[in-house]
Order: structure tokens, then C-alpha cells, then sequence
């Protein structure tokens, strides 16, 4: 490899003024000297023919460097080849300029036809091991495994660029120089024959000037323009390369950047050195025999200015025993790699199933918890389809379905039925995306699965005991139902009696016993109507079959009708009832009944649960454009937190002392609930154990009537 510094340029820009030089003398010499003899002519001629070989001879091994440099700038491109077009054009390139090498070697023996040239060329074509010979063999070699291989592989594309910018190329320079050390011979035949006379000398000199040395100057001032071409050439390869080349200096202490790729990589100026004791500290460390052995090996740096690196390095060595750093940066390849080894770890440990297929459905990669799940292993799925799962139970249209959807570039969700290893049945909640390419072209598809047999299964279960509770909730409403009629009737009776009985139409009962017997009896036939008639309400009301009957009320005027209804068992307990009215009184869009039972039913639990000469309030808030709120609060001994919950179910109560000593059917408040939420309204309960209870029942807005003038006059 020929290493080419600004001090080698001015050294060959040098060179190429010597062309001129020459002509210059030449006619000095013509214009001074004459005719030249027939015989110095000759003599001279004889002389000189064989720089005229000499220099076709160079000029051959000059295109042989060159076609070797293009060989290897093929092998590079070929390696960063994008498409598969890019690729085939590189690959004729490197042939067909091997070919031209091969031609040119073949003509080398016959264009040395001097006998000094032919012991020259002949030395360096025989058949010795690290003959050139040899090398261009293994070089021809090497080029055809890189042309002919379907996929561009880095070691080989290395080797065929190490040996042609390398061995090759110092055994092409070693030939050259050879060639002009056996040219030199005939300019010492020269020399003889300008000592033997100098007007001989000036006239064979003359005739050499006018029919020799002038073309040769010219073909001397071409070489050199193709040697400064070619010298350009390999400086705009070094250039172009991604990797950086760094040429080590003081047993590898110090690195002297030879493209902008090395300075790039180490964040240098253009005048800066690398440090490599700093910059790569393992790389100064190493000793010459330990470099030459390094073939991609991973080395940590870093930049000029502290930022890590990983580099990749591969010490070559060149002409004059000098060694050459190629560093590539692999820090990206390295974070993304561990990226890729996370990602696959996330797979490989994730809880569904995953499956990559290609763009024709083909199956490229499943994790382990598809084996799990259907008891195929990788092996037996990975080149097949998804069609190895296919139950025969789902419509072929669903599968047209997903394909439509899938090309088109939409991801595909679904439930589908398929089959295990063993012939079980099992479902799959599947999302299937589409997976793009830089270009926007669909190139593979994955599938995320998740095994919802499971589920299923419970779904079935629980529509089974829904229809199951449905149809025994039924069956308990219409018992309910039935039963509540069978029962008033004789109730009904029972409390006519008794009431009759005390009311003593026929005279005195005789002892006051039978009298207190006779309350008991009212009393508990009372009770017992009001819970058959709060279970035939409840009955009807989870069986949607209750109806409102709603029309326009007073407010005022139903709330009077509720006070009167409970103030005798205030007035027994000694509580003291009060309400607080807004100014006016709205009128609701009700059903005036189930209204008044639900306050009723608010209302006696309040002084029911009340202590002597505590007060309960009932208020009622009615802002226009609001929901109307009716607040029925007491200060008896209140609710424990944890009550909160079951006092609101059927039959539920309270679970404490002070509250269960109060009998009670555990049905007003579920039944008062489910009445206000009839009205499209709700009842919240909240209370504070040991200082009361507050219920509010919000109306929506929309009941919210103005009252007629007549109505609320008579109210008045």
C-alpha cells in the first residue's frame, strides 16, 4: 500500500517538471550541435531502444497498480451495496478488470525482449512462493470468491483490498524499480560512449535529441502525469473510506491520521495528532508483534474531547516496515446490539405469545411461551404457517378479512378458535401489525396472542349464572308477588276485627287484657302489611314491572301529608319534627304516592333511630336551573362506616347494638332508593356514628314544575 503525505506530492510534482526541463536542453542542444552523423545515430539508437520498452514496461505495471486500486474500490462499493443492481455492477467491474490485469501480465515476457529486461521480468514471474506471480494468483483468487459470492462478506472484501493495496502493490513497485535499475545499464553504455569523443557524443546526442529522447521526455512527462493520477486516485479511496486509517508512529504511541474518517473518529483537527496513549490506551500498550496479530479486535477509546468509543481495529503492515491502524467506530453497532439482545429477552420472557412471519405468511421467529401455549417447539413451526394452529372451525371469510386488513396496512384484532399439538381446542385473542421497511414497504408481520380459554370459559359461566339469577330472581318476584296477594287478604281481616273489636261496638271487653291484646294484635298486623307490601313493591320494581304515576304536586302539600303521618310515633318518642322550606315551594312532576312513601319511609327511620328531644329536619334546597335536593337529617346514634354499605341492601341492617334493638325489616332503604331512581334521581346516605344521619334525595332539574296560581292559593 503506497501511503501518499503533501510531502510526496511536492516530491512528485518535483518529478513532473523534469519533462520540461528536458525539452528545454534538448533544444539547446539542436541548435548548438548540427547535423548528427548517420553512425552516432545508429550507435545511439541501438543505446537507447530499449528505454522505449523500459518505459511501455512501466507504464504496463503503472495500469496494473491502477486496474488493482479499481479492483479494490469495486470490492468496497460491493460491500456497501444497497440494492442487488449495485451490486452485479460491482462485481463486472472487479472481473473485467481482472481480466485486463491478467492480459497485461500474459504481454510482460514478450515486451522484455532485451536481455537484461527478460532476466528482470523473468525473476519476478517464475513460480517462487511470494514471487509476484504468486501474489497476483492469490490476489485473482481471492477477487473471483468476492465477485462470485451471492452476499458481500467484510473478511473476504478485507482481504481482497489488504493484498491489492498491500502485497501486490509493493511487489508492482518492487518491479519497477527492477526495470529501472536494468535500464540503468544502457545509460552507463551511454556514458562509455560520450567518453570515447565528445564530438561523436554531441552528434549521436543531436540525432538522439531529434528522433529519440524528445518523444521519450514526452512519454516520461505522460508516465509521470498517470503516476500523479494514480497517486490522487488512492488518496480520494483513503478519503472516501468509512474506516479510519491512522499510521502508527514511536511503537504505536502516536497516530498520524491519513483520512478525515480517522479525525472525524477521534473528534481531531486538521493539524491535530493522535494521541493514542490518551485516546486508545490499549492500542499504545500492545508491542509491534502483539499489533500484528490484531484482526478486528475490540478496543475501548475515546474522543479528544472524553466521549467514549468502542473501536473495531485491524493493524496492517506496509512498505518500509510501517504499521497502519484500520479503526472502525462500533459504538452504535454495539448499543444497538445490546438493544437487540434486550428486545429478544422481553420476547422470549413475555407472558402471550409472539410470532414474526414474512411477508408471505411464512413463520421466521416464535418466543417461548407459544411452545407453551400450543406444545410446538420452534422448530417444528419456523418455516411453516400459521395455518399449523388452524382448528377448522373459523370462517374462511374471517381469514379474508385479516388478510385484506393486514395489506393494507392496518393492524388486525381478533378472538379465533384454534387448535394445540395434541388436538386441543383453545382461543386466542390475537393483534396482528404489518412491519415496515425504511421505504414504507410491508417485509414482515407480528402477531401478539393471548390464550383466553380461560376466560371464555368464565364468561360462559358467569351468562349461565346471570341467566340462572335472572330466571331465580323471576321466579322469587313472582313468588313474592303471589304470596303478598294471598297474604293482605287475611291481614286485612285480622286488622278490621281488631280494630273493630277495640273500637267495642257490642259493649265492654271486660278485663283491659284483652284490650292490650287486642293492640298487640293491630300493631303486628300493621306491620306485617307494610312489609308484604314493601317486598310486592320491591318484587315489582327489580322486576321492571312497576309503573309511576306521576302528575303535578305541591310540595308543601305532600310534605304536610307525611308529617301527619309520622308525628304520632314522634310525638311517642318525644322527637321534635322540623322542616325548612324554600320561598316559594316548587311544584314536582312526581308520582305523588311513591314520593310520599319514600319520605315516610326516611322520615321513621330518623325518629326511629332518634333519642328523646333530639330534632329531626327535613329541608329541601331548589336553586333554579338545579336539581332539587330533599335532606331528611336526624341527630340520633348514626351509622358505623362499615354499615354504610349494608344498610342499603334488602334486608340488610346494621350491625350494632343500639341500632338492631329498633325493629325492622331492613327494606325501606333499598325500596326508597330504587323508587327515587325510578324518578331518574338518587339517595345518598351518609352519617357520623353517635351524632346522626343525613339522607338526600336529588331530583333532576327537569321535574322542577312552576305551580298552578289556584294550586298554591289553596296550599296558602
Amino acid at each position: 500500500m503506497t501511503v501518499t503525505t503533501p510531502n510526496n506530492i511536492i516530491g512528485l510534482a518535483a518529478q513532473g517538471q523534469i519533462g520540461v526541463l528536458l525539452k528545454r536542453r534538448f533544444l539547446v542542444f539542436l541548435l548548438s550541435l548540427g547535423i548528427c552523423s548517420v553512425a552516432a545515430y545508429v550507435a545511439f539508437t541501438v543505446l537507447t531502444a530499449g528505454h522505449d520498452r523500459l518505459a511501455s514496461l512501466i507504464s504496463d505495471v503503472g495500469r496494473q497498480r491502477m486496474l488493482a486500486a479499481h479492483i479494490a474500490t469495486s470490492a468496497l462499493r460491493l460491500s456497501m451495496a444497497s440494492t442487488a443492481d449495485d451490486a452485479a455492477e460491482h462485481r463486472a467491474d472487479m472481473l473485467g478488470n481482472l481480466a485486463l490485469m491478467e492480459e497485461v501480465f500474459r504481454m510482460l515476457p514478450v515486451r522484455a525482449v532485451d536481455s537484461r529486461l527478460s532476466h528482470v521480468m523473468t525473476g519476478f514471474l517464475d513460480d517462487s512462493p511470494g514471487g509476484l506471480k504468486a501474489t497476483f494468483a492469490e490476489f485473482q483468487r481471492r477477487v473471483v470468491i468476492v465477485a462470485e459470492s451471492p452476499a458481500s462478506q467484510h473478511p473476504a472484501v478485507e482481504a481482497v483490498v489488504t493484498l491489492a493495496l498491500g502485497d501486490l502493490m509493493s511487489d508492482l513497485e518492487a518491479l519497477v524499480a527492477a526495470l529501472e535499475t536494468g535500464g540503468q545499464g544502457r545509460v552507463n553504455d551511454v556514458q562509455v560512449l560520450a567518453a570515447t569523443g565528445e564530438i561523436i557524443y554531441l552528434l549521436l546526442l543531436l540525432a538522439l535529441g531529434g528522433r529519440v529522447l524528445w518523444p521519450l521526455s514526452d512519454e516520461v512527462q505522460k508516465n509521470v502525469r498517470q503516476i500523479l493520477d494514480l497517486e490522487q486516485f488512492q488518496r480520494s479511496i483513503v478519503d472516501g473510506l468509512a474506516d479510519g486509517l491512522v499510521l502508527l508512529h514511536q511503537g504505536g504511541q502516536l497516530g498520524e491520521p491519513l483520512n478525515s474518517a480517522a479525525r472525524d473518529m477521534f473528534g481531531l483537527g486538521p493539524d491535530d495528532a493522535v494521541m493514542l496513549s490518551a485516546l486508545a490506551p490499549d492500542l499504545a500498550a500492545a508491542s509491534t508483534d502483539e499489533l500484528l496479530s490484531w484482526t478486528r479486535r475490540d478496543v475501548d477509546g475515546s474522543k479528544a474531547d472524553g466521549t467514549p468509543l468502542q473501536l473495531e481495529v485491524t493493524i496492517c503492515r506496509i512498505a518500509q516496515q510501517r504499521l497502519v491502524a484500520v479503526l472502525r467506530d462500533v459504538t452504535e453497532a454495539r448499543e444497538n446490539a445490546a438493544r437487540v439482545r434486550s428486545f429478544y429477552e422481553v420476547l422470549e420472557q413475555a407472558p402471550v405469545s409472539v410470532v414474526i412471519t414474512d411477508a408471505q405468511g411464512i413463520i421466521q421467529y416464535v418466543n417461548k411461551q407459544l411452545s407453551r401455549s400450543t406444545g410446538y417447539s420452534m422448530d417444528e413451526v419456523v418455516g411453516k404457517t400459521p395455518r399449523i394452529f388452524k382448528s377448522g372451525q373459523t370462517p374462511m371469510e374471517t381469514y379474508g378479512n385479516l388478510w385484506a386488513a393486514l395489506r393494507s396496512g392496518r393492524q388486525w384484532r381478533c378472538e379465533m378458535l384454534n387448535r394445540r399439538k395434541n388436538g386441543e381446542l383453545f382461543w386466542e385473542h390475537q393483534a396482528i401489525s404489518p412491519l415496515r421497511d425504511n421505504r414504507g414497504r410491508i417485509t414482515q408481520y407480528l402477531a401478539v396472542k393471548e390464550d383466553i380459554t380461560d376466560q371464555k370459559e368464565m364468561q360462559r359461566t358467569l351468562v349461565q349464572a346471570m341467566e340462572n339469577a335472572r330466571r331465580a330472581n323471576k321466579a322469587k318476584s313472582d313468588f313474592l308477588a303471589g304470596m303478598s296477594h294471598e297474604l293482605r287478604t287475611p291481614l286485612n281481616a285480622v286488622i278490621g276485627y281488631s280494630e273493630l273489636s277495640l273500637l267495642q261496638p257490642w259493649g265492654p271487653l271486660g278485663d283491659a287484657r284483652y284490650r292490650e291484646y287486642l293492640e298487640a294484635v293491630n300493631e303486628s298486623g300493621r306491620h306485617l302489611l307494610q312489609l308484604i307490601n314493601d317486598l310486592l313493591d320491591l318484587s315489582k320494581v327489580e322486576a321492571d314491572k312497576f309503573d309511576l304515576s306521576e302528575e303535578k304536586t305541591h310540595f308543601t302539600e305532600l310534605l304536610d301529608q307525611v308529617i301527619l303521618l309520622v308525628r304520632e310515633r314522634a310525638d311517642k318518642r318525644g322527637v321534635t319534627l322540623r322542616r325548612v322550606l324554600p320561598d316559594p315551594v316548587p311544584c314536582i312532576h312526581a308520582d305523588p304516592l311513591r314520593l310520599k312513601q319514600v319520605l315516610v319511609n326516611l322520615l321513621s327511620n330518623a325518629i326511629k333511630f332518634s333519642n328523646q328531644r333530639d330534632v329531626v329536619t327535613v329541608s329541601i334546597e331548589a336553586e333554579p336551573g338545579e336539581d332539587l335536593r330533599i335532606i331528611v337529617a336526624d341527630e340520633g346514634c348514626g351509622i358505623r362506616e362499615s354499615d354504610l354499605a349494608r344498610v342499603m341492601e334488602p334486608f340488610g341492617q346494621a350491625d350494632d347494638p343500639m341500632v338492631r334493638q329498633e325493629v325492622g325489616t331492613g327494606l325501606g332503604l333499598p325500596l326508597s332508593r330504587k323508587l327515587v331512581e325510578l324518578h331518574g334521581g338518587t339517595l345518598d346516605l351518609t352519617s357520623t356514628y353517635g351524632k346522626g344521619t343525613t339522607v338526600v334525595v336529588t331530583l333532576p332539574a327537569s321535574r322542577l314544575i312552576a305551580c298552578p296560581a289556584e294550586l298554591a292559593a289553596m296550599v296558602r
